[in-house]
């Protein structure tokens, strides 16, 4: 079994300022620093700003790949383009659902759903808004069927 050795921050910030600070799209060279982007925002609670500073890239970019290290984190290609940066930094696991995180709503991934509503439907859904204080129709939509849907299932 290999000794996993912690690591601090300034390791990350060295690695990713030394071998992939350069701009290039190709898998080899995002998927690691996709996943040095999810040990600064998520173990040491770097914005996302910071993270777009270091890396020379958009804030909405890093918004993009910081949960790219949890979504792939089964996929054969990200496995064998990060094997470099796993050895490297062995003691950071991609944990989304731990519960003494700082920022619990970042790490709840929400699903949407779409509607189609006719006039009387669209009213009906608007004046129960207004009358419960909701502030959008898709809020008063997700009251509604949560508060009725225990009655059914």
């Amino acid at each position: 079994m290999k000794e996993t050795k912690d690591f601090i921050e300034k390791d990350v910030i060295d690695y990713a300022s030394n071998i992939l600070s350069q701009k290039n799209r190709k898998r080899k060279y995002v998927d690691p620093r996709n996943f040095l982007i999810n040990i600064l925002r998520y173990k040491f609670y770097w914005t996302e700003e910071q993270i777009s500073l270091l890396f020379k890239m958009h804030r909405t970019s890093v918004t993009h790949c910081k949960d790219n290290a949890y979504h792939l984190q089964n996929d054969i290609s990200y496995i064998n383009n990060t094997i470099d940066v796993r050895e490297k930094f062995p003691s950071y696991i991609t944990d989304f659902n731990n519960k003494n995180r700082k920022e619990k709503d970042d790490f709840v991934r929400k699903r949407s759903v779409t509607m189609q509503l006719n006039k009387q439907e669209f009213d009906k859904l608007s004046h129960y808004k207004n009358t419960i204080r909701i502030s959008t129709m898709g809020g008063a939509a997700r009251v509604f069927i949560f508060s009725n849907i225990n009655k059914i299932i």
